[in-house]
């Protein structure tokens, strides 16, 4: 008798309210958006066995110096406290940091009048210069938005290029694969929870087939409209594990400062 009240309870409960994923950002903005990737990989060739170990470190203070009629950014001032390339373990590398060339320098990010975004300096526009940082500028991450709203339990999925280009990675050609999320839960203060779940494969220019499988977690401002932290980690294989295997690992958290309360 317990347990069927119990279950009838349940049915009646009400459905949690749907909530809305949107990017939303308010002139002063402003957050420390931090980066770290580590890349380890084994390559079999016969008895041989090649290693790379590569990490990357990236920090960026990003202030929001305008925003459009939809809320979208239209200008950030970008100070580029870290962007490191890190060589652990490299067959025509010795181990070592380097920093990149925009590390430590100040820039200006802005859409164009003729539509797409630039980088510049004092000295005027220096997007070429910097592809890397460039790549993490990109206004790509709504890409991994569901297109409506969505309760705890309803799942989206997007391609595998617009996954990375919306985690600010270099695109292969013709990578194919997708991503599936699905959100978890949203707490009392509005932060979504999301799990996902990645699987990509592509065909590299000397022939071999490079397939991963990722997990990982997101969470997200429902509020306020804005990351907090996206994190995962997976395998990579080589020719289905002949020809190689490795692994992936990225983590990025944005800590905000000041701005909107």
């Amino acid at each position: 008798m317990v347990a069927s009240l119990l279950f009838a309870l349940v049915l009646l409960a009400p459905e949690p309210p749907p909530v809305e994923l949107k990017y939303r950002f308010a002139k002063g903005d402003i957050c420390v958006d931090a980066t770290e990737r580590s890349l380890q990989l084994r390559l079999f060739a016969g008895t041989a066995i090649t290693k790379f170990h590569v990490d990357s470190e990236r920090s960026l203070r990003r202030t929001v110096l305008e925003v459009d009629d939809e809320g979208e950014v239209a200008s950030e001032r970008v100070q580029v406290e870290k962007f490191l390339h890190v060589v652990k373990e490299h067959p025509e590398q010795e181990a070592a940091t380097q920093p990149y060339a925009c590390h430590g320098k100040n820039y200006v990010w802005k859409r164009k009048r003729r539509g797409g975004f630039g980088l510049f300096d004092e000295g005027g526009e220096v997007t070429p210069k910097h592809p890397q940082l460039v790549e993490c500028l990109q206004p790509w991450r709504a890409a991994r938005l569901p297109s409506r709203p969505v309760r705890p339990g309803d799942t989206w999925e997007v391609s595998a290029a617009d996954f990375l280009r919306a985690a600010g990675q270099t695109v292969p050609k013709e990578v194919e694969g997708k991503c599936v999320f699905r959100l978890e839960s949203v707490d009392g203060d509005g932060v979504a929870r999301i799990t996902f779940e990645f699987g990509h494969s592509q065909r590299e220019e000397n022939g071999r087939l490079l397939t991963g499988k990722n997990r990982g977690e997101w969470r997200f401002d429902t509020k306020r409209g804005r990351d907090l932290e996206f994190s995962m980690e997976g395998e990579l294989r080589v020719d289905e594990g002949e020809g190689g295997d490795g692994s992936f690992r990225f983590r990025r958290v944005l800590t905000w400062e000041a701005g909107r309360s």
